[in-house]
């Protein structure tokens, strides 16, 4: 059984910080992860397969703006398309609350998430070089319009 739903500090944390770990190169602290949770623009959604968090999203919302700040996927169950529901999913429901454009940074050498965005209507607008303190790589910046979204 999928679900996508709002991520719950109370009900979540544990395995969200799992998660976290398991995923991410600089993984977020405990700290960081509990202030996005509680932050006043927080629009932080997760992806149950089965009734096991296997992908999340953070982003925070600021009028009619979007800024997806880290979405990551446990490696048993990537390549299999939740991120790009995970993704659709949080797109229409920021559609749905006014959100007109959607931004995201990401590694110039994450070739499937540059591709996973690209399939979602993102266009590549910039770039921050050296934007990656662990290995001093580039980050690439990206941008939809909602209406263009795919």
């Amino acid at each position: 059984m999928i679900e996508i739903a709002r991520l719950d500090e109370s009900r979540d944390l544990a395995d969200i910080e799992q998660l976290e770990q398991a995923s991410m190169p600089q993984p977020w602290s405990r700290k960081l992860l509990q202030d996005e949770l509680r932050s006043a623009r927080a629009f932080n959604f997760g992806f149950w397969l089965d009734g096991r968090l296997v992908a999340q999203l953070f982003a925070q919302r600021v009028l009619t703006e979007l800024s997806i700040l880290n979405i990551s996927v446990t490696p048993d169950n990537r390549r299999q398309g939740h991120a790009r529901k995970l993704l659709s999913e949080v797109l229409r429901q920021a559609q749905d609350v006014g959100v007109e454009i959607v931004f995201l940074e990401v590694r110039e050498s994450n070739r499937a998430a540059i591709a996973l965005y690209e399939g979602a209507g993102f266009r590549q607008t910039g770039v921050r070089n050296g934007y990656y303190s662990d290995t001093g790589e580039n980050a690439l910046l990206f941008a939809c319009r909602i209406s263009e979204q795919k």
